[in-house]
């Protein structure tokens, strides 16, 4: 029983030594700096030298920089590599490439812990660290690369049962303090672990009833998990609260796919078409403005199951988001991915193992909700079921 654990220690050891390399290797020349990179850079270096902000503001959760009023963990993540290393680019992408190297172990964890499978686990860890979707968001000061891996471990706490609780719900409060997808991802991701941790599909009156009962008696015998966990929940509802109000909900409006409307000319254009000089019942059941945006969901959001966005094009909408001309996992990984859906769907499994089903699901979601047509980064939290799906298919090989 040691050496097993020994063997299985130094594999994970050796995987993050891997995946570390691959992402720290030449990192300060390549990919060239982004202004957003910079930004938190100077944010980060004034932090550290005055305790405010580039605009002044003494140590804000919420960073003015450009505009767009990002969560702020990220720049304090910074403050100790800016302090050891200098203002420079390893230093400001150090925090991205630790949590890249980190995601396999965490995802080893988890998969371990759900499909109870230590060889599965393995081949989704080794994945994960060669994914190029993965690698490419590694290697720069991407705040989603580290909301993701606060998902990831705040999934895997929270599965560890109610003595880390408290741990689960402090690490999904960190995944909100970094990035603004975490505002819808956060939410979905706890919706999936009530639905299926149960062994079930769905939430149903029996099973709600239940979980009332076993929450009172853990109220009851341990008190301090149930004051920790409504701590935690009460700065969720404030860091929400202050999310959607004031300046800080501009990125919202700015974002949100529903935030621009067809201009007159193309509604007269179509009226026109249909030989209409005023809007009729014809109209509001083909052309009304809902049915515009639905469109414009459902195209976003099979965009990101498409062969050109996962095999040949990559995220064609912004090209610093991928590698050019090629896919977001590439060609044989995307035959891996279906080759894992298959035989994942051809068996029978507990509720708990469809969370990755549900993960893939979902995961788009708040890049779909978005103006722009694709974007890796804003669907970057669909590495992690990828991984665990290709991780199957090179099982079953």
């Amino acid at each position: 029983m040691k050496n097993v654990f020994t063997k299985g220690k130094y594999s994970l050891l050796l995987l993050f030594l891997v995946g570390f390399l691959i992402r720290v290797w030449h990192v300060n020349n390549y990919p060239p700096l982004l202004w957003d990179e910079a930004a938190l850079g100077y944010n980060a270096y004034s932090i550290l030298q005055t305790g405010r902000d580039e605009y002044g503001k003494s140590m804000p959760l919420i960073f003015k920089s450009f505009g767009d009023y990002k969560p702020g963990l990220y720049v304090y993540l910074a403050v100790p590599f800016v302090a050891v290393l200098g203002l420079s680019e390893l230093a400001v992408r150090l925090p991205s490439v630790l949590f890249g190297a980190l995601m396999p172990i965490f995802l080893y964890f988890l998969v371990e812990k759900i499909f109870g499978d230590r060889k599965l686990a393995l081949w989704s860890a080794f994945t994960l660290i060669f994914l190029p979707w993965a690698i490419h968001f590694s290697r720069g000061s991407w705040e989603a690369n580290v909301m993701t891996g606060f998902l990831l471990l705040g999934s895997y706490f929270l599965i560890k049962g109610e003595r880390f609780i408290v741990l689960g719900l402090a690490t999904f409060l960190l995944a909100l303090l970094t990035y603004q997808g975490a505002k819808m991802m956060v939410p979905l991701i706890l919706l999936g672990l009530a639905c299926c941790l149960n062994n079930k599909l769905e939430i149903n009156f029996s099973w709600f009833k239940n979980w009332i009962i076993k929450f009172r008696r853990s109220v009851e015998n341990k008190p301090f998990l149930f004051i920790g966990a409504s701590i935690i929940i009460i700065l969720m509802i404030g860091w929400y609260w202050q999310s959607f109000s004031g300046p800080a909900a501009n990125r919202l409006k700015v974002m949100s796919l529903f935030s621009y409307h067809r201009p007159q000319a193309e509604v007269q254009k179509l009226l026109a078409a249909d030989g209409l000089s005023h809007k009729n019942w014809r109209f509001y059941l083909f052309h009304e403005e809902w049915l515009a945006d639905s469109r414009a969901f459902l195209d976003r959001y099979f965009n990101y199951f498409s062969p050109r966005f996962l095999a040949f094009s990559g995220d064609w909408s912004n090209t610093r988001h991928s590698a050019p001309y090629f896919g977001m996992v590439g060609h044989i990984n995307c035959l891996l991915f279906l080759l894992g859906l298959v035989i994942f769907l051809s068996k029978k499994h507990k509720g708990k193992e469809y969370f990755f089903l549900y993960w893939l699901a979902v995961a788009p979601l708040p890049a779909a909700l978005s103006r722009d047509v694709t974007s890796g980064v804003r669907s970057l939290p669909m590495i992690i079921p990828i991984s665990v799906f290709i991780g199957i298919g090179l099982k079953g090989i």
